[in-house]
């Protein structure tokens, strides 16, 4: 170490030059660098919808989240499945290795969930599978609450008719949604 030492030096011009051409190769990979506030990543998730009208979690979980997380679980690259059975609808989500395919393993997914749609009951929805991209998660959730039901009435419509048309004409606001509140409903039978 110190022979390297006593040669940097005794040849200051040598060492000046290495220094200036490592430099030199910093901001040229510097200027070659791209930088994207969202970048174009691939995260090798993907999640499974199935609606199941009018059910309890337990049916839910029994007829619809079990026989799917079954028929996925022998896909190649699969690192972890979370399911969740809630009221009327079963979310599986698929968290694959790094560095998989996920177009072609979302191409497997719906071809084992197609085979499966015989055997799911008749009033199940068709199941969607859905590949996880962040530039499609919401930028921003803005919560608004009324303390008493016709407060929340009110609030719903304020909101559906006030707020959101305002916030759909700002420039580079890609979409609004509203949901929960009082809806107003008319049903005919």
């Amino acid at each position: 170490m110190r022979w390297l030492q006593k040669q940097a030096v005794l040849r200051p011009v040598g060492t000046s030059m290495f220094y200036l051409a490592l430099i030199l190769m910093g901001l040229v990979a510097l200027s070659e660098l791209e930088v994207n506030l969202l970048p174009d990543l691939e995260f090798p998730r993907i999640t499974i919808i199935t609606t199941f009208e009018d059910t309890s979690p337990e049916e839910v979980e029994n007829l619809i989240t079990a026989p799917i997380t079954e028929a996925v679980g022998g896909i190649g690259g699969v690192r972890t499945i979370e399911s969740e059975s809630m009221e009327g609808i079963s979310l599986i989500t698929l968290q694959f290795d790094w560095g998989t395919d996920v177009d072609y393993a979302a191409m497997n997914v719906r071809e084992k969930v197609d085979a499966l749609r015989y055997l799911l009951p008749r009033d199940a929805g068709r199941s969607i599978v859905t590949r996880f991209d962040p530039a499609e998660a919401p930028f921003m959730e803005i919560v608004f609450f009324g303390h008493q039901p016709e407060q929340s009435r009110d609030l719903r419509h304020f909101l559906e008719n006030d707020v959101k048309v305002y916030l759909d004409r700002i420039d580079g606001v890609a979409l609004v949604e509203l949901a929960g509140g009082y809806k107003k409903e008319v049903q005919v039978l």
